[in-house]
């Protein structure tokens, strides 16, 4: 019964979940995701959020699975197969310097004020703890300086990878960034300068709700008067 039945190494990774191909050709020939698209359940106002149509059919994806907990989802997100949408988090960093090290400078250094230093922005990939680019900056240069070509780098790195989910602190907080980021068709979550007009916002109306001890969210609409439509 198994004469036939070949052995080889091969380059391409491998998952245990292949039956998931099955269940997508089900799916897809039965227009499942087209009748979900048409009705009218609610969407999450917000760029972290996913479509409702994909938290289903990744919830059926994981009793097909033999999932019986929610926690046992996890188990396929972080197979590298199946796992073809990254979560890219982006960050700086500050380097003290005791030397001369080249393009060391005096910038920005909470931990030892007017001493020289490197700024390095990086980029790593969330969802299997890997680091996708590293540029080393003069300690002088804000956390935006390179942005733009520091992300296309990055992005040519991920060639043939999907990025579905860009994260990045306050220090990246900026028009031109936030444009490129749209032109591109990317989703991202940038955290909010803390900025007068942004706690004018905070303090008025909201419905708060607390996610934790000491950690409350809410969801507003806000756009600064230099922004375009």
């Amino acid at each position: 019964m198994f004469k036939d039945i070949g052995i080889k190494f091969v380059d391409k990774e491998i998952t245990p979940f292949g039956g998931l191909s099955l269940f997508l050709k089900m799916v897809e020939r039965c227009g499942f995701e087209e009748v979900l698209r048409e009705c009218g359940l609610p969407e999450q106002g917000s760029n972290r959020g996913y479509r409702p149509w994909q938290l289903i059919i990744g919830l059926f994806a994981g009793v097909w699975c033999g999932a019986s907990m929610f926690g046992h989802l996890n188990l396929v997100r972080y197979d590298r197969v199946l796992s073809n949408n990254y979560t890219l988090d982006f960050d700086s960093t500050v380097m003290v310097r005791e030397g001369e090290q080249e393009d060391a400078a005096k910038g920005y250094n909470p931990k030892r004020p007017g001493r020289n230093s490197h700024h390095p922005i990086l980029a790593f990939v969330s969802d299997i703890r890997m680091i996708a680019n590293y540029w080393l900056r003069p300690g002088n240069t804000s956390a935006s300086t390179n942005y733009l070509a520091f992300l296309e780098d990055t992005l040519e790195n991920l060639q043939g990878k999907t990025v579905g989910l860009i994260r990045m602190d306050s220090g990246f907080f900026a028009k031109e960034i936030m444009d490129y980021l749209e032109s591109r068709g990317l989703q991202y979550i940038v955290a909010c300068k803390f900025t007068w007009p942004t706690k004018r916002e905070l303090v008025r109306g909201r419905v708060w709700t607390e996610i934790d001890d000491g950690i409350e969210m809410a969801e507003t609409t806000y756009q600064e008067q230099s922004w375009g439509t």
